[in-house]
């Protein structure tokens, strides 16, 4: 089984290991997933990841990390080089067109990321300004729902938009509430602006009518619901920044 997971990487369950260096491996979810300066794949949604390993092997399974990025997540999906996407993936009604998701097993919420000198406030004040949004990113409709008038720049990563911030070649960018307050913690240029809006949940995806994989994920997420194994991962890695994100 193959399991697509933030931080651009495809997980493969196997008995193998074997990683596969390329750009934007770090930058998409922050500590949702990233890969460590000894090559380990680390993050919530990489130890939710070798939880179902653990599920479908004895033991650790072997990973197989290849570059991604969240505009071709649902396209590898459908050509079958992957069977689960567990990928920062918001739960969409474009998307459930042509996905079946899980039961959510995170909710996050959409937050702005300006330089320390930004007179931006929030939303309101994004009118005539230039956003950086991940193409393929929920912030891309979003936003032009609820700020209209200002200037959408997509980028193929998050760590892109994030130079292009740091280079003021855009005046905020927009993602999840997750990677922006990571980076605002680890940049001492940048800062968060106002709360997280528009919630959504994460959830894992599978290709649109593949009902029996779906029953078992969800099975296992129930499993690790009851036993208090997603507290722990929210514990371990969103500790320090829990009160900014939004409840389970």
């Amino acid at each position: 089984m193959r399991l697509l997971i933030q931080g651009g990487t495809i997980i493969t369950f196997g008995r193998e290991c074997r990683v596969l260096e390329g750009q934007d491996l770090l930058l998409e979810g922050g500590r949702i997933a990233r890969i460590a300066p000894a090559g380990e794949i680390q993050g919530f949604d990489a130890d939710l990841a070798r939880y179902l390993g653990r599920a479908l092997f004895e033991g650790e399974p072997g990973v197989e990390l290849v570059p991604v990025t969240s505009g071709g997540r649902i396209p590898l999906l459908y050509s079958e080089l992957i069977d689960v996407i567990i990928a920062t993936m918001t739960i969409t009604e474009d998307r459930q067109r042509v996905l079946d998701f899980t039961s959510p097993y995170f909710v996050t919420g959409s937050m702005l990321l300006t330089l320390k000198d930004s007179p931006v406030q929030g939303v309101q004040d994004l009118a005539g300004m230039s956003v950086g949004v991940v193409e393929g990113a929920v912030q891309q409709k979003d936003l032009l729902l609820i700020a209209p008038q200002a200037r959408l720049v997509p980028f193929n990563s998050f760590i892109e938009a994030l130079q292009a911030l740091q280079s003021k070649r855009v005046d905020a960018l927009c993602q999840d509430d997750v990677a922006v307050l990571t980076q605002a913690r680890r940049n001492a240029d940048v800062k968060t602006v106002g709360k997280s809006f528009l919630p959504r949940p994460y959830a894992m995806a599978v290709r649109k009518g593949d009902r029996n994989l779906l029953g078992w994920l969800n099975a296992q997420l129930e499993k690790m619901k009851t036993d208090g194994t997603i507290q722990r991962l929210r514990r371990k890695h969103f500790g320090d920044m829990d009160d900014s994100l939004l409840g389970p």
